[in-house]
């Protein structure tokens, strides 16, 4: 570890976290609540597809005014599909990065002599409480069921598929129950991985938020003992 230069460059870390911890708790309150809102939202939308009746659809015949919809809403599947990778691979990427650039801050690159990269405890270094923030924020996204999320979307996708590689074979037959009633399956499904995915988030932030705090009290009484 450079304990000079780390020394020489707390100062500078601690101011760096009194800006950083002005916006973060300003912002991290209303990730908090967007994300608990949304875990509602994906509730009451698999609560209406779970409950609702396709007897009606079974009844439609298919045409036109059948394709559009169907190839819109596979091109819309995939639209999300993609956007949610890239988000879910962005975030974790940003986060990563800034626990990263932190680490290199204050610890040598590489130890050659054990072969290993180093890292730096917060806790048991009593580091500024940016440090413990950026640690727990980059462990807790590991275990984001994110697999599980873009699995059911992607299962969505490869159903409506089917079903307008069917619609091009059969023409104007109504759709056959079994293959409407896995279509709901899979989207009652998509919505319980979506709630699932936004309690976690939610959690999360919860979760760092707290841990960031005991961590500031922790620090404030071992700068001033």
């Amino acid at each position: 570890m450079r304990i000079a230069q780390t020394r020489s460059s707390l100062p500078l870390l601690v101011t760096s976290w009194h800006w950083f911890g002005y916006f973060f708790y300003r912002a991290w309150h209303r990730l908090t609540r967007m994300w608990a809102m949304m875990h509602e939202i994906h509730r009451v939308q698999q609560t209406i597809v779970s409950s609702s009746d396709i007897v009606y659809v079974l009844r439609s015949p298919r045409g036109e005014p059948y394709k559009q919809p169907l190839v819109n809403l596979v091109n819309e599947m995939g639209f999300f599909y993609s956007s949610l990778t890239n988000w879910i691979a962005a975030y974790k990427c940003y986060v990563d990065g800034l626990h990263s650039w932190l680490q290199k801050c204050v610890l040598q690159p590489y130890d050659h002599t054990r072969g290993r990269r180093l890292t730096l405890s917060p806790r048991r270094h009593l580091a500024p409480p940016m440090f413990v923030l950026l640690d727990d924020w980059s462990s807790a996204i590991a275990s984001l069921p994110g697999e599980e999320t873009l699995g059911s979307i992607k299962n969505i996708m490869s159903d409506l598929k089917k079903m307008f590689k069917n619609h091009q074979a059969e023409g104007n037959k109504p759709e056959t129950g079994s293959k409407l009633a896995t279509l709901q399956a899979g989207l009652a499904t998509m919505f319980d991985r979506l709630s699932k995915f936004s309690t976690a988030m939610s959690s999360l932030s919860e979760s760092v938020k707290n841990s960031t705090e005991a961590a500031r009290e922790a620090y404030a009484v071992g700068r001033s003992g």
